[in-house]
């Protein structure tokens, strides 16, 4: 699949209306597989920053809330049940 130009803000992740962008979302959790290891930790500090509420942010396209969502959820999950990891 061929990336498409973006068009929205310069430090989305993830944008709207481009297929690749659109495909990941649309994986799930599986989609941040696909992100290099420079986007997993912007990705990771803006969830961070919006579900976790350190400091005033917001995700930057509807694809990007939508994986940044699901990291979330897989933190929650360890959170609250750190000993799976052992």
């Amino acid at each position: 699949m061929s990336h498409d130009l973006h068009d929205g803000p310069d430090d989305a992740v993830l944008y709207d209306g481009c297929a690749e962008c659109d495909s990941r979302a649309d994986q799930g959790i599986a989609g941040i597989l696909n992100l290099d290891a420079q986007n997993v930790a912007r990705l990771s500090s803006r969830m961070q920053a919006v579900e976790y509420g350190h400091g005033v942010a917001a995700y930057r396209s509807h694809n990007e809330a939508r994986l940044g969502r699901e990291l979330y959820y897989v933190s929650l999950l360890l959170e609250r049940h750190p000993d799976v990891l052992r």
